[in-house]
This record gives C-alpha cells, structure tokens and sequence, in this order.
C-alpha cells in the first residue's frame, strides 16, 4: 500500500507523515488498535486535526463510542459540515449507538442536509427517518405526529423517503384517524398523478384497503393496477384480492381457475386450499391439501402449505383437525420454535393437552428466553392450568423486556397480566401498568410502511 501512494509528502511534517503511512497501513489490516497509537503519534508531531478525525473514526469501529464522540467535540476548528457528517455516520450505527445522539443534533443535521447547497436528498430523507424513528413513541397528540409526516413528505427528499412518509400518513388517516374523506382525497390523488415508479406504493395503499375493507376506493386503484399487470399472477391476485373482500364467492373461484390454469403450482393452490375451507368444504380442502404436497415435496413450499391450512382449520374451528396437522408439522420440523409456540398456545386456548402444551412453550422459552411471545404463551398455559403464581412468574418477564408496549399484540398480553393479577387479588399492579395505544397503531403505522424502504 506505501510503496503504491501517489500522494506528495514534502510539505508535511516528516515525522508526522511516517506515523500517518503506518496508521494507515495498520487500517488495512483492521488493526485499529495500532492506527490510532500512530495518530496520536502523529498528531501530536502536526498538530493536524484531520488526523484526530482518523483516530476518533478508528475508535468509533472499536465501538468506543463515547471515546470517538469526545474527540469530535473537542476539536475546535473542525469545519461544521465534517462534524456533522461524521455525526451522520455516528447516527446511522447500531441502536445502542443511538443513545448518545441528542435531538438538537437531529434537527441540526435535517437543517443542513435540507439546504440547498448540501444537495443531498437521500441523508436528509435518513436523517427525518431516524428522527421519525426515534420520537414516534413519545406522541401523544396524534395531530403532532400528522405535522411531522406532513412536513417530512413537503421537504426536498429522495422519492423512497417520500414514498415511505406517504405511507405513513395514508396509514395514519386510515388507522389511526380512521378519516374516510381524508383516505378517499389521499387515493384521488395518488391515482391522478401515477407514475411507474409509484407502483409499490400503490400497491401497498390498496392491500391496506382491501384489509379495511374500504373498497370504493379499493376500485378505483385496481382500475390502474389490472392495466399495469395485466395477465401476471398480480393480476390474479388483485382481483382475487377484491372479490374475495366483497364476497363475491362465485366470482373468486373463477379468478383462482383462471389462475392455476395459467401459472399452475402451489401459490395458487394454496389460495384454493384457504377458498374452499372459508366455505367450510372440508372434503374437497382435504383433497387439494394432499395434492400439493405430494406434487411439490420441497420443505419451504411443504411448511407453507402446512402453515396455510393449518391457519385456515383454526379459523373455521377445526380444531381437532388443526391439531392433527400441528402434530405431523412439529415432527417434520423440530427446530422451529416459533412454530412448537404456536401449537402450545392453540392448546391453552382450547383447554388441550395442558402437559403437552407446558413441555413446548418451556422449550421456546428455553431457546429464546427473552421472546414476548414465548414468555406470555408460557404464563397463559400456566393461567389456564390454575398455577397463578407461575402464571405471574412469567407474565412479569414479558412485561420487563424493552418494547412489550409497542408490541403488536400489546393490547392482548395486557389482558392476560390484569387477568393473572386478578385471580392474585393484585389490582394494585393492574393500575399501575399503563399502555399507551397511540403509541401501539402508531409503531403499526411506521412498521408497515417499511416495505417500502427494503
């Protein structure tokens, strides 16, 4: 790497440009350790701060991070832009990294990344991200939270952030707000000016239609959306989507014949599988369920089958029969955990198995301890067994990890605390424990629109 350098040293310090190489040399290697020793060196023999700069970045990598983040403060005649830059870098690290990021920073660096001369839509669309991400929990007035998103859209960001702050706001009119003018003025608009590029958004908005079943306006984007896939299995699967929603039953099973014919294998099948059980034809279910796995025996199409009906069985209260198809799946795929809760938790539900259903969730607990699900699954089978004093045991974890307020199902592990502190005669805890659900539909809201930044 020395003997390749290009760069002409006469004007620096000689003793400083040799510890300089060799900082360098040991960065190659990640050697960071070293390099900053040869900063240091070098510094103090140039007095350049740009070489604090290196030294701080090299800490940073380290994760010494209040380290890196002092020597940025007390370099005094850094340019701001650097600073801020570095900063920048700082920010978008791991979330523990975040802690030491104060909002002022925040709203500084949105400031500078917005201006003009900086023509950087992409970081300053990043840094309203962060500063969305870290704040939307601290709401509690959702007309702030509307300001905010409606601010983020307005400014000059790239089109991803713009998408994302959209969405954002179309989920909050829809969920939170549950606004139908505002929903129907944000679907007038969005069609009007549709570009290509706005397809993912488009799609989005129109399946969180669909799943509210405001289907006016779900209409009127399938009206675009048919054109632009017409005859791909989207196609199928927004009219699918829309019929199903309107409960058009005759009308669906043609789209899905229509389907298969076209792009036969397991998607569509499995479609047919969910049509025929919610109509509660459980002979011909059972039938095309055997179908495809004897036609597409690979694991992954296997486990989704299997999900699928097994999902569609407890809808429509089969649940004896849901219980048979867990029972081959958690054989099949011992390792996965997540599925071994879900079948113990089914039990509790029904009053099943209870022994069985204690053996699974004590395994989930044991692989992740700290999982909500699998710590609140374990202290409802304990609930449902009349062994309140485990029950709380385990309730209490759930409610110590970080974020079981936001979690989506927050609202349900609740009710299981205040239920198990109730048969413990402790309506003290009851009281104290508080939840916040602007804060839960609005972590729904920002979640959801996620997709459109992957």
């Amino acid at each position: 790497m020395i003997a390749n350098t290009t760069k002409r040293y006469r004007l620096y310090d000689r003793k400083a440009t040799h510890y300089l190489l060799n900082a360098l040399m040991f960065e190659e290697y990640s050697d960071f350790e070293r390099a900053i020793t040869n900063y240091e060196t070098a510094y103090n023999s140039s007095n350049a701060e740009i070489l604090l700069i290196s030294k701080a970045i090299d800490e940073y990598y380290l994760g010494n991070d209040k380290i890196a983040l002092r020597i940025f403060e007390n370099i005094p005649k850094l340019p701001d832009k650097l600073l801020k830059y570095k900063y920048y870098q700082y920010l978008l690290s791991n979330t523990e990294r975040k802690e030491y990021v104060s909002k002022e920073l925040l709203n500084e660096l949105i400031d500078l990344y917005s201006q003009d001369m900086s023509k950087s839509k992409l970081k300053e669309g990043l840094f309203l991200l962060e500063k969305l991400l870290k704040n939307y929990t601290k709401y509690n007035d959702a007309s702030d939270f509307e300001l905010f998103i409606k601010d983020a859209i307005n400014r000059d960001i790239s089109q991803v952030h713009e998408e994302y702050f959209s969405a954002v706001l179309f989920k909050f009119y829809s969920k939170v707000e549950k606004n139908d003018d505002k929903v129907t003025d944000y679907v007038n608009d969005l069609i009007k000016d549709y570009k290509d590029s706005d397809y993912k958004h488009l799609v989005f908005v129109y399946d969180e239609l669909i799943d509210s079943k405001s289907l006016e306006n779900a209409e009127k984007i399938y009206e675009i959306l048919k054109k632009v896939r017409y005859l791909d299995p989207e196609y199928y699967i927004f009219n699918y989507s829309l019929e199903k929603a309107k409960g058009n039953t005759k009308k669906v099973r043609k789209i899905i014949s229509y389907a298969q014919d076209f792009f036969p294998g397991a998607f569509f099948e499995r479609i047919s599988l969910q049509e025929y059980l919610d109509q509660k034809e459980f002979e011909n279910a059972n039938i095309i369920f055997n179908t495809i796995l004897l036609k597409d025996p690979k694991n992954i199409q296997k486990y989704q089958t299997y999900l699928t009906y097994i999902m569609a069985l407890i809808k429509n209260e089969y649940i004896d029969k849901a219980v048979e198809i867990y029972e081959l799946v958690i054989n099949e795929f011992p390792e996965n955990i997540q599925l071994r809760n879900n079948y113990a938790y089914l039990l509790a539900e029904h009053n099943r198995d209870l022994d069985k259903a204690i053996d699974l969730a004590i395994n989930a607990v044991k692989k992740e301890p700290d999982n909500i699900s699998f710590l609140d699954t374990l202290a409802w089978i304990y609930y449902v067994k009349g062994d309140y004093k485990k029950a709380e045991e385990y309730i209490e974890k759930t409610f110590t990890q970080s974020g079981v307020l936001l979690d989506a199902n927050s609202k349900e592990l609740y009710e299981h605390y205040a239920k198990i502190k109730t048969k413990l005669n402790k309506l003290e805890d009851i009281d104290k424990m508080k939840i916040n659900e602007l804060s839960i539909v609005l972590h729904e809201c920002v979640n959801s629109a996620m997709t459109l930044l992957k």
